[in-house]
C-alpha cells in the first residue's frame, strides 16, 4: 500500500502482529520443562568435563613418568542455553 501524499480518512492498514508473551499458563508449563531440560543437560555435561579432566590429568601424569612430552588434548564444549519463548499470535 502506498499514500502518494495524506492518508485518506477511514484507510487502515493491518498487520499479522506476532509477539513473545509470558501471559499464558502453557507458557509457564513451558517453561518449567524447559528449565528442567537445561539444568539436566548442564548437569551432564559438567559430569563429562569432569571426566575428561580427570582423563588427562591421568594422561599427563603418565607422559611425564614416562619422560614423554604431554600435549593435552582441545576440547569445546557447546554453550547449553534455554530455548527462547515460543510466540503466539494475540
Amino acid at each position: 500500500m502506498h499514500y502518494y501524499e495524506v492518508p485518506k480518512l477511514g484507510s487502515y492498514f493491518a498487520v499479522r502482529l506476532e509477539y513473545q508473551s509470558c501471559l499464558f499458563e502453557e507458557s509457564f508449563d513451558e517453561a518449567i520443562k524447559e528449565h528442567k531440560r537445561v539444568a539436566t543437560e548442564r548437569a551432564a555435561q559438567m559430569a563429562e568435563k569432569m571426566e575428561f579432566d580427570e582423563a588427562q590429568a591421568d594422561l599427563k601424569r603418565e607422559k611425564e613418568e614416562n619422560g614423554e612430552q604431554f600435549i593435552p588434548e582441545e576440547r569445546e564444549w557447546p554453550d547449553i542455553n534455554p530455548e527462547p519463548y515460543k510466540t503466539r499470535v494475540v
